[in-house]
Order: structure tokens, then sequence, then C-alpha cells
């Protein structure tokens, strides 16, 4: 029986590997996919008739846990491929099964030639806002097998091909990058989970550095900040992080979810943000807004692009007893910190019987006008997971839900009116979910529509095209 197991668990995580979503970029009306072979990759573009145009093949490159490779570079994961923000050049990083070198290849979307450079380990691509440049960073989760992996955050500018150390991991773990518009400026979290005072939770710091004069500067003290200002007991929690760090243009700030644990495991968070001066401000405790609830985190934070207002999905727990029995409630709640270190509760849902919170997912319209919520709910006692779809009108605050069979865990809006979504057979938490079909959704009028069945070994990479996918594409590459 453990031998079953233990092949079916692998057999899944091939199949999570295949499916895994690259990273994605602005959305536009085509589609380019890829398709992982054996021994090399394969990308298509798909036009708005739904035919494949094939663009490019990358021999020798396999994902690692996707079918029986024979080729030399091994990416560790699908989603280390990122396209660049312009869609013209693709990039990752990859370790050579036969010289043990690990490298970081360029491609120009449809082009045959690359660039590629040696790199100290495997990491995560994050690309420069105008596409000129790359940071090279340590990977956001272990990949295990021995591979060698980045400690240290470096930049990779195409222009001249020079890879040059920017942020030194010596000092502690790095994480949550984000780039800035600007170009010049990058925030990220880092430090030691360090404590000068008791009582004390262990938690790291968001720092700043200039990519041109390559200066770090420290812009929080969360530290200070859980001991004095929140309104919780310091001593109870066993860690606390940061999550979801998320840059306002309109207010020039950044937002981001202290999420602080205790021994119970159970997450309580404070929506926080701070300037580029380092001007702290606690934005709101979901235990003020909750203050019955035995978990509050925030699922995601969206800043407006046209307004001062930040909007948060949040999913709580609370337990009720019944008939002698205790039983768990779970809801989603979407607040507006529009007015400064004030949270303001727009819309909510509960639900019963519920193991873990309904939502784990959202986006915001591009307009601001609606947010899209999507989770599942597991029965705590079938183990099954149904889906869970909602649109939030923001002028009005009402709740419209649709129908999904499955848990929905990757939700984007395409434009104003037209959101995509996809089904997992599985729940939201579940490493090892695979996805069983993407789905547009238009709220002026209601409509569901699934424009493909994920088909075995592809993966979207930018867009999803409104159209049925053909299910056998060409295998002729330039």
């Amino acid at each position: 029986m453990r031998i079953v197991t233990v092949l079916l668990s692998v057999l899944l995580l091939c199949l999570a590997y295949a499916f895994m979503t690259i990273a994605q970029s602005d959305v536009e009306s085509e589609g380019i996919v890829i398709q992982f072979d054996s021994n090399q990759i394969n990308l298509y573009r798909v036009d708005n008739e739904g035919n494949f145009v094939p663009l490019q093949s990358l021999d020798g490159v396999y994902i690692r846990g996707v079918g029986f490779s024979s080729g030399e570079w091994e990416i560790a994961r699908g989603s280390d491929i990122v396209l660049s923000p312009d869609r013209q050049q693709l990039a990752f990083t990859a370790f050579s099964n036969i010289t043990q070198e690990t490298m970081l290849f360029v491609y120009g979307v449809g082009e045959t030639e690359f660039q590629r450079i040696a790199s100290p380990g495997l990491g995560q691509v994050i690309w420069a806002p105008d596409s000129s440049e790359i940071l090279l960073t340590p990977p956001d989760t272990l990949l295990g097998g021995g591979l060698p992996i980045l400690e240290d955050v470096y930049l990779y500018t195409l222009e001249n091909s020079s890879l040059t150390l920017l942020v030194s991991g010596q000092n502690g773990a790095l994480s949550d990058f984000v780039w800035l518009p600007n170009g010049e400026t990058i925030v990220y979290e880092g430090g030691f989970s360090t404590c000068a005072m008791q009582p004390c939770t262990p938690v790291r710091n968001l720092y700043m550095v200039d990519r041109l004069e390559q200066v770090t500067n420290q812009l929080t003290d969360l530290n200070t900040v859980i001991t004095t200002e929140l309104t919780l007991d310091a001593a109870i929690f066993s860690f606390c992080e940061v999550e979801h760090l998320t840059w306002s243009a309109f207010n020039n700030r950044l937002y981001y979810s202290l999420d602080c644990e205790d021994s119970g495991e159970f997450t309580f968070s404070t929506l926080m943000s701070v300037s580029l001066s380092g001007e702290n401000r606690l934005e709101g405790q979901l235990t003020n807004s909750f203050p019955e609830a035995i978990r509050s985190q925030i699922v995601d934070i969206h800043p407006s692009r046209t307004s001062n207002a930040v909007y948060l999905s949040a999913a709580v727990s609370s337990e009720e007893v019944v008939d002698g029995f205790v039983a768990i409630k779970g809801s989603w709640h979407l607040l507006d910190n529009s007015v400064a270190g004030t949270l303001i509760i727009l819309a909510s849902q509960t639900f019963d019987d519920v193991s873990e919170p309904p939502v784990q997912a959202s986006a915001l319209s591009t307009d601001a006008g609606y947010l899209m919520l999507g989770g599942g709910l597991l029965d705590g006692m079938t183990l099954i997971t149904s889906g869970y779809l909602a649109i939030v009108d923001l002028t009005t605050q009402q709740v419209t839900e649709y129908q999904a069979d499955k848990a929905v865990c990757d939700v984007e809006w395409l434009d104003d009116q037209t959101a995509r979504y996809r089904q997992f057979d599985s729940a939201c938490s579940n490493d090892f979910r695979i996805p069983t079909g993407t789905w547009l959704l238009n709220v002026s009028n209601g409509t569901q529509t699934e424009i493909t069945a994920d088909l075995n070994g592809f993966v979207w990479v930018l867009g999803i095209p409104a159209f049925i996918m053909e299910p056998t594409p060409p295998t002729t590459f330039p």
C-alpha cells in the first residue's frame, strides 16, 4: 500500500508540473502556449481564430518531473520560465546534468538565437518594467534534489550581457521582490528573524535597494510594530511574516499583510503600509474587525489604479457551539482602506461546516469596478471540494455568485467586463492540484464560457483567447 501511495504521489507531482502556469504580464488577445516534450520545450502562438502557429523549439531543455527526459538542461519548475513585460523575450535558469553548470538563458520569442551566461545557482527571474534587465533572486520554494540555488540577488543587463551582484544573502534570507514602475527601485523582505527585546516575535523586515547606486535601506522595524502597536499578545506568536507586498502608484506607498501565526497554527493578518522614505502606517488589524475569529487572514491586496482606495479580500474562521458540538464557520469579506488607518467592510458571505476558508484567490478589474473572488468549499466530512466563484460590484456592493463545479484557484481580469478563471480538481491548498478547465466570465450578461479543457503537456503563458482550442497542434517548427 505504501509503494502504491508513493507512486501515486510521484505521478501527481509530474502532472502538476506539466500543468503549472507560467508567470504572467499584461493580457492581450493572442495567447502563447508551451509544450513540454521529453527533451525540448516547444512554443506556439495561438491566434484569434484558434490556430496554433509554431514559434520555436528550445532544444535540449526539459522540465524536471515531466516525462522521461533525454535533454541536457533541467528547469526546476515550469513556472520558472518567465515572459518579459513587452512579450518579446523569455528567460529562465537551468542546470546541466552533463557539465553540472547553472546558466541563465534569455530567448527572443520566435527566434533561434539566445543569450546564455553562467549563474551561481537556480533562481527566480523578475523582469524590469521596461524588459531591459533581469533580477535573479533566490527561489520562492525549496527545489530539492541537490540542485544549486541562489542565495544572493543579481542584476543581469541584456544590452551588455553583464551580471552584477546587487544584494548579498549573507545577512539573512531574501524573498518577496517587487520592482517598482520607476525601474530603479526594488523592494524585498530580508534579514534574519532575530529579537532584540522581550517579549519578541521573530520577523524579517522590508528593504529598498536602488539598482543604479546599489545602496540598500531598511524600510521597516516590524518587531517594534508587533510589540508596541498591535493589540495582540506578542508572546503567543511563533513567528510573523510579510505577505502580498503590493505597490500603489496612486498613493505612492507599499501595502502588505503582516501575518502572525500562533502556536495553534492560526493566522492573524494586519494591513500595513510604508512610503519609500520609511514612513510606516498601521492601516488596520483584522482582529479588530472580527474579534471573535479564531483565524482572520488577508487573501490579497488590490490598490485601485484610479483612486486612493485599497481593497483587500479576507478569509475568516470562527467557532460556534451547536447542540453541544463545536462547528467551524468560514467566511469571506471584502474590505476597503480608502481612509488611512481604517478598514470598512463592504461585502461578506458566511458558510457552515467548512474546514478551510472559502476564498483563496481574488482580482480587481482594470477599472476598479468589480472584484472577483474564487475558491473552494472543502467538506470536512467527505473531503470533497466544490467550487466557489463570486463577483462584487464595488459601486453597489452587490454580490453575484456563479456556478463553479470545482475549486477556482486562479483568477484574472482581461478587461473591464471580462474575467478569466481556472478550475482545479482539488482544494487550492493542495500543492498537487491539477487544472481541469479554463473559463471566461462576462459580467455584463453573466455568461460563462469554457474556452478550453486543459490539454496534456500544455501551459498558458500569456493571454486567454475566447475560442475553443484545436486538440492537435502542429509539430513543424521554424
